[in-house]
């Protein structure tokens, strides 16, 4: 089981724990699932910036 949080210092770190959250499972939807809003988060910043 892999468990990984962020801490607070970047933007959303509600939104990366709750993706994070799905790295603890194994297996490709849940990796598919980490990957492709770890794609939005960024998508996201960008647009910010």
């Amino acid at each position: 089981e892999i468990n990984v949080t962020v801490n607070g210092d970047g933007k959303y770190p509600e939104f990366l724990n709750k993706v994070l959250l799905k790295a603890a499972t194994q297996g490709y939807v849940a990796c598919h699932y980490v990957f492709k809003n770890l794609v939005k988060y960024y998508q996201k910043l960008k647009e910010e910036q």
